[in-house]
């Protein structure tokens, strides 16, 4: 036994690492400088990996910040080109707003670039106009050409306050030479010259007025009769006066609509009857009171 354990060993000597055949050994194990040549290879790769991208990534921005460069110096020319410098102000515009206004508040300086021109801002400066119901802007960069098309704000009262102003459907007020009785529309009273022109403007009661005035255009008391006057002073009790029947009419507060039908069913129950009111008071609800005026006063 001893013998054959000396003749092992000389020959393990003599072979080296290498084992005879047939010999076997348990847990074999990567030798540690495989593994450190596979950790090598693997932190090189990684590092590889990440510089790629990181190359990529700066590449991508040179990329966008020479593209930016160029769409810059490229607008800059456009602006600075007579070939796209505005060479006509195409304007559509209702009669009762001038050409000349438009171009006033316009405020198109001669020899603008046509890239120069704001469309946006433009719209702004136009509908900023209390005449200007709504307004649209294009451009054509070929031709040189800039197209306004506004459309007016019609009023649809007139707001009696030392002078006649028209009032437009959304409480503006709207500029311009009226009077009264122009286009057969209602006048509103009960705001003051200070009111109006004060710091809030009446805002208030112009916007009451012209919700009266929507209201008795939905429920189409015109076809009875038509409003003469409305007295926007107290919120709580906005009077009417009809123009053919002269009827004091006290509508309260809101809701107008409602009260308005009301109103409406009477006028016209009055005039089948052949009967006119000195005063309705609407105020309270469903319950109208009626004061009929005597026969043979108007």
């Amino acid at each position: 036994m001893r013998q054959s354990k000396q003749r092992w060993s000389k020959t393990k000597r003599k072979q080296g690492s290498r084992r005879p055949a047939g010999a076997r050994r348990l847990n074999v194990r990567v030798p540690a400088r495989r593994k450190s040549r596979r950790r090598a290879a693997t932190a090189r790769a990684k590092i590889s990996a990440e510089a790629r991208g990181l190359a990529g990534g700066l590449l991508g921005v040179v990329v966008l910040v020479a593209c930016g460069l160029v769409c810059r110096w490229v607008a800059a020319e456009a602006l600075r080109s007579r070939a796209f410098r505005v060479k006509e102000i195409v304007i559509r515009t209702p009669r009762t707003i001038r050409r000349e206004h438009i171009l006033k508040v316009a405020d198109i300086r001669p020899g603008t670039s046509v890239f120069a021109v704001d469309l946006g801002k433009l719209r702004k400066q136009l509908l900023g106009d209390p005449r200007i119901k709504d307004a649209s802007v294009e451009r054509d960069p070929a031709d040189g050409v800039i197209y306004i098309r506004v459309s007016d704000r019609k009023p649809v009262a007139l707001v009696s306050c030392g002078e006649f102003f028209g009032l437009g459907s959304d409480g503006t007020l709207v500029p311009g030479i009226w009077r009264r009785g122009s286009r057969d529309l209602p006048v509103v009273t009960g705001i003051l010259p200070e009111e109006l022109h004060g710091e809030h403007g009446a805002r208030t009661e112009l916007v009451r007025a012209a919700r009266v005035v929507r209201a008795v255009k939905l429920v189409r008391l015109e076809d009875v009769d038509n409003v003469r006057e409305i007295d926007v002073a107290d919120e709580k009790n906005v009077m009417l006066v009809m123009d053919r029947s002269g009827t004091s009419v006290n509508l309260g507060g809101v809701p107008f609509s409602q009260k308005l039908r009301r109103v409406r069913a009477v006028l016209k129950d009055l005039d089948r009857r052949r009967e006119t009111a000195e005063y309705i008071d609407a105020r309270f609800g469903r319950d109208v009171i009626v004061k009929p005026r005597a026969r043979g006063r108007r």
